[in-house]
């Protein structure tokens, strides 16, 4: 998979992304009030799914501006309706590890009106995509 490059100023480093959906979101975390500093590919999480352990990278780790760390992985809207139950499982084994995982669909962002966060209605309540 190509590896894309996205400047982070918020973590003083490049930041580096698997794809374009995720250079778009560090642009976006970049621009959220709440994201003080961004990291990819943080920590490996293990969880559940199908009677089988498996093992999934979340692509960011965010430190919002509260000192609260939320690991974020960058899905499609249509990958993330068929990968549903997955989601749910890496959500579970998450939680279990004590890690807050979100999942995050940033081309929701281009419907979005001028000025507005894809997964929030203003983009100063942010709070790092919180369902």
């Amino acid at each position: 998979m190509p590896r894309r490059k996205a400047p982070s100023f918020k973590s003083g480093a490049i930041v580096r992304c698997e794809s374009s959906q995720e250079e778009e979101a560090v642009a976006r975390f970049e621009a959220c009030p709440s994201v003080t500093k961004i990291t990819a590919q943080p920590v490996r999480i293990t969880y559940m799914h199908e009677g089988k352990q498996r093992r999934t990278t979340p692509d960011f780790k965010l430190t919002l501006d509260d000192g609260l760390d939320v690991y974020v992985e960058i899905k499609h809207t249509n990958q993330a309706l068929t990968m549903a139950a997955v989601l749910e499982a890496r959500a579970v084994g998450s939680a279990a590890q004590g890690l807050d995982l979100r999942h995050h669909r940033p081309l929701d962002s281009r419907r979005a009106p001028a000025g507005e966060h894809p997964n929030s209605p203003k983009m100063a309540g942010c709070r790092a995509c919180k369902p």
